[in-house]
C-alpha cells in the first residue's frame, strides 16, 4: 500500500491541502469562513449562535409539519380533488371536442391515471356484469 493512498493513515504532505482544509471549511462542514478564533468576539459568536438556533427551530418546526399525519392527508386530499377536476375537465374535454391545458406535468399525470382508474373501473364492471348475465342463462 502506497503511503499517498486514502485510508493509510499517512499525512498529507506540504504541498497537498490537508483534508481538514482543502475545502476552506476548516472540518467543521461550514461554507462560511470565520476569521481567526482570536479576532471573532464573543458578542459574534453569541450572535452567530443565536442565528444558528433560530434556523434550526424553524428547520425542525417545518420538517414536523410536513412529517404529520395531518398534513400528509390534507396534501393527499388536495392532489386528489386537483386530479380529480382536472381528469373531468379532461373527459370533457375529449367529449367536447376541446382541449383542457393541464397546469404543470405532475397533475396531468396524476389526472391520466385518475381516468385511466376511472374507465378501468366502468370496463370491469361492464364485464362482471356481462358474466353474470351469462351465468344466469
Amino acid at each position: 500500500m502506497s503511503a499517498h493512498q486514502p485510508g493509510s493513515g499517512a499525512q498529507s504532505g506540504p504541498d497537498e491541502p490537508s483534508p481538514t482544509t482543502a475545502h476552506g471549511s476548516g472540518g467543521n462542514g461550514s461554507s462560511k469562513s470565520m476569521p481567526p478564533r482570536s479576532q471573532v468576539s464573543r458578542e459574534a459568536l453569541e450572535a452567530d449562535v443565536l442565528r444558528t438556533r433560530a434556523e434550526l427551530g424553524s428547520t425542525i418546526d417545518e420538517l414536523t409539519t410536513r412529517l404529520s399525519p395531518r398534513y400528509q392527508a390534507a396534501h393527499l386530499a388536495h392532489s386528489t380533488r386537483e386530479a380529480t377536476a382536472d381528469a373531468g375537465s379532461m373527459v370533457a374535454g375529449l367529449l367536447t371536442g376541446k382541449k383542457h391545458a393541464v397546469p404543470d406535468e405532475r397533475r396531468a399525470r396524476n389526472a391520466k391515471i385518475l381516468a385511466g382508474l376511472a374507465v378501468g373501473l366502468i370496463l370491469g364492471t361492464a364485464v362482471v356484469a356481462v358474466a353474470l348475465r351469462r351465468a344466469r342463462g
